[in-house]
Order: C-alpha cells, then structure tokens, then sequence
C-alpha cells in the first residue's frame, strides 16, 4: 500500500503494530516501525490522533527502560521472554483468570475491544514482572515495579490489583499497602475476588490481638459502606466469621 503511495488509515495501522506487538515481539514492532516511518505511514499532526501512535511508541521506549532498571537475573529471564514470544501467551493468562473470576465483560473490554481502548502491551509486561516478584517473595520490587507502571502512566486492571494485594497481605511490612489498594479497587468500581479480599481480611486475623479484630470489623464496614458484598462462604472459610459476625 505504502510503495503505491495509499496511506492506511489510524485504525488500520494501530492494529497492525498492535498484532506485530501482541503475536510476534516488541523488538519486530520497533524495525518496522522504523521501515514504514519514512514511507508517511504516521498520522498528520493536523488529524488530531497522532498521540495514538506515540503512545504505542511510548510503550516501546517503556519496555527498554524496564529491561534497563532491572537487575534480577531471574526478572530479566522473565522480561526477555516479550521480545523473544510475544504477549499472546501472557495476555491469554490474564484474560482466562479475569474470566474465571466472574469478571468477563471486564476482560472483553480489555482483550477484545478497538485498537484505540485495548490494553496496552506494557501493561501485560508490567503485570507478568509484579506476578513474577510476588512469586519469588520480593515484595518490595513487586511494589516499586507497580509504582514504576503508574509513573509511566498505565492504568492497573483487576488482575494487578488481585496479584499485588494478595501478595502484599501475607507481608506485615506490606499489609497497609494492600489496604489501600483494595479499597482503591472498590472506589474505581471493581469488584475485588474472594481471594483477593480474604487475603487482606486474613491478615487482620494474623495479628492476633483485639486492636487488630476491631480493626478488621471497621475495615469491612468501610468496604462494604463502598459497595461490597462478601462471598458467604469464602468470607467464613477466610476467618471473617470470628471478628465481623457477617456469617
């Protein structure tokens, strides 16, 4: 198209470098992009979508200061992993876990949605490296990974929150984070899984002492003054039942 001088329109390019990004590697995205810049195939300035393509192109520059900042050799096998397959098998976990729980129209609108809305590929590589943290018991880079993504300007869905706040409410160090993150998730309308907020409802539990069961009652009435219904049986399985009387 480009060689017979037609130029494709946003849409049609957005999927494109999105499909290289999702299917093949970031590193394909980058060379091609860099063969078809000089053919015209970035929007005019004047057509007022332009910062579509530098967001896309944000998320490369993204993956190379990620892969820059991190040390750990058992992260970086995890980070070489994009450039090398792709986000197919990466996005695919996130979204049958989102499904699993309940949480399908959520999933859709982020994996299924127009190449404008769908989730950006940094985000997939953001949530895989937290997961990776959480799973190696490095909480404090779990954390400083999901600050880096906010500062990068990414929006975390359902599936980071679920991750990171389950691992940080096992770490006393960490369980106030996970506090807030929770309640963060039901101020933005999401709808926490079982297992995320048992985890946190556990950790009250943990401390063992009265302060901390007083502590965990008001915790679930401020959840639930925000919309939250508990799962009748995981809340009981979870210890809720001793410190809230909510079975």
């Amino acid at each position: 198209m480009l060689d017979k001088g037609m130029k494709p329109c946003l849409n049609t390019s957005l999927a494109l470098f999105n499909g290289i990004a999702c299917f093949e590697s970031l590193e394909n995205s980058k060379e091609f992009y860099e063969q078809v810049k000089p053919k015209g195939v970035l929007p005019d300035a004047g057509e007022g979508t332009e910062g579509r393509f530098t967001e896309l192109m944000k998320s490369f520059q993204s993956y190379a200061d990620l892969e820059k900042r991190t040390i750990d050799k058992d992260i970086q096998e995890v980070i070489s992993e994009f450039s090398e397959e792709g986000f197919g098998k990466h996005a695919a976990k996130i979204f049958c876990a989102m499904v699993e729980d309940g949480n399908v129209s959520e999933a859709m609108d982020l994996f299924q949605s127009t190449p404008e809305t769908r989730i950006n590929p940094m985000v997939i590589v953001y949530t895989t490296v937290i997961e990776a943290y959480i799973k190696r018991n490095k909480n404090k880079d779990a954390l400083q990974t999901y600050l880096n993504m906010l500062a990068a300007g990414l929006a975390p869905n359902l599936y980071i929150y679920s991750v990171l706040i389950k691992g940080l409410a096992v770490d006393a160090d960490f369980f106030g984070d996970a506090k807030k993150y929770l309640i963060e998730m039901l101020d933005k309308g999401m709808h926490p899984n079982a297992g995320t907020y048992t985890a946190v409802l556990e950790g009250f539990g943990r401390q063992e002492n009265k302060k901390a069961e007083e502590e965990g009652k008001e915790f679930l009435e401020v959840m639930m003054a925000k919309g939250f219904v508990p799962d009748h049986e995981a809340s009981c399985e979870g210890g809720v039942e001793g410190q809230t009387n909510t079975c």
